[in-house]
């Protein structure tokens, strides 16, 4: 969260207005799930990824580290596809059997959690291009404009900034922790990471009421009046960007068979 935030604050793209951004996202996003071979989502996710990099002048090594964590989600949901689970193996799947359980996998399972962990790849790549170059208060903002109550944006912004600074105490509890030897061994590295997480609720509760208390002092009704960039929306680039990516994806999807 840290990276993404450094990143989209110091991004090119974060002069644009985020719904120049935001448009395109949106259709790579649908675009992306219905491509409809391997090759047509893997393209698309190239072109996101070097997308991504043009907005967000992030490098190829940062752009990586943030993609790890989705990827490794994707793959392990793909895998969980490409094996199934029966009383009985179909033909010509090569099978595990465990008693009454056949664990099985065959070349539809593999062709179906390949396109599917190309297609949810493609649309993280969309994804991640909008938050490389957005910074989080933009696209919040955005959300206001849209229409969405005022509610659940204050919540989703609080929630977002919280959740950065829990992760920032409880690292600190466990490096105080490790420089006092607390994950030596097993036993003590799960007492260790048990006072880990009574410390960081109890922190986290404190700064909430805390930070409510401050809110109500300055009168709050609902509302956070946080400082924009003002950056006027020029319908002739979202409408530019939407057109190369719907010139792309008609090249993928035409340029062979389904």
């Amino acid at each position: 969260m840290f990276a993404v935030d450094r990143v989209a604050l110091a991004s090119p793209g974060a002069r644009f207005h985020p719904a120049e951004k935001a448009l395109p996202a949106l259709a790579g996003i649908g675009l992306s799930l219905a491509a409809p071979r391997p090759a047509a989502a893997l393209g698309l996710f190239l072109f996101f990824l070097a997308g991504g990099l043009a907005l967000s002048r992030a490098g190829l090594r940062v752009y990586l580290e943030i993609l790890a964590a989705p990827a490794a989600f994707i793959v392990a949901g793909a895998l969980g596809l490409a094996v199934g689970l029966a009383s009985e193996a179909p033909v010509d799947a090569r099978a595990l059997h465990l008693g009454a359980i056949v664990l099985y996998a065959s070349k539809e399972g593999y062709a179906r959690a390949l396109l599917l962990g190309l297609r949810a790849l493609a649309a993280s790549g969309a994804l991640l291009a909008l938050m490389l170059s957005t910074p989080a208060n933009d696209l919040f903002r955005l959300a206001r404009s849209l229409g969405v109550p005022a509610f659940l944006v204050e919540l989703a912004s609080l929630t977002y900034r919280y959740i950065a600074l829990l992760a920032e105490t409880a690292e600190r509890i466990r490096t105080a922790q490790e420089c006092r030897l607390g994950y030596q061994n097993a036993r003590r590295g799960r007492r260790s990471l048990a006072l880990l997480v009574a410390a960081s609720a109890r922190i986290a509760w404190i700064r909430s009421e805390a930070a409510w208390d401050a809110l109500r002092s300055r009168g709050y009704e609902g509302s956070l009046a946080v400082r924009g960039r003002g950056a006027p929306f020029k319908p002739a680039r979202a409408l530019a960007y939407t057109s190369v990516l719907g010139t792309v994806a008609a090249i993928l999807f035409l340029g062979a068979p389904a």
